[in-house]
């Protein structure tokens, strides 16, 4: 029993292991120096064609940080406090999704994009992402 205990966490672990492990040392190293997180903070790292995405939670907010393959950033989505929404924002959404729950708020910031805040929202069982300009004006809706 205690055998197959230890084999099973062993295959629970290695996928994560494994990711990290694949990740080139100069964006784990920039990564590291970018965001100095407690000891103990679980990271995960996704690969993707040109790029690794690396999740983690900080102060009880959800971060997703994506570097190229150089370990240069090119993307973050930090969640954010729904307080900081401004006034313009916060209209927008009552008047167009009245019954709408808002599950969390973003700050996406890009390299090739201005920067922009994110809310994501349910209605009716459709989950929904709304993107705002940095003045608060609503720029776009993305169906999830």
């Amino acid at each position: 029993m205690k055998k197959a205990l230890i084999i099973g966490f062993s295959l629970l672990t290695l996928p994560i292991m494994a990711q990290k492990n694949n990740v080139p040392e100069g964006i784990l190293t920039q990564f590291t120096q970018q965001y100095n997180l407690p000891s103990g903070t679980e990271s995960i790292w996704k690969q993707n064609e040109n790029s690794f995405t690396v999740s983690f939670t900080n102060q009880g907010f959800k971060n997703e940080i994506t570097y190229n393959m150089e370990g240069v950033q090119i993307e973050s989505l930090l969640e954010m406090s729904k307080g900081r929404l401004n006034e313009t924002q916060i209209s927008y959404i009552n008047e167009h999704y009245k019954k709408a729950k808002i599950q969390a708020t973003y700050l996406l910031q890009s390299a090739v994009a201005p920067e922009r805040y994110v809310v994501d929202l349910v209605l009716d069982g459709q989950r929904t992402r709304l993107f705002f300009r940095p003045d608060g004006e609503f720029h776009m809706e993305q169906k999830l």
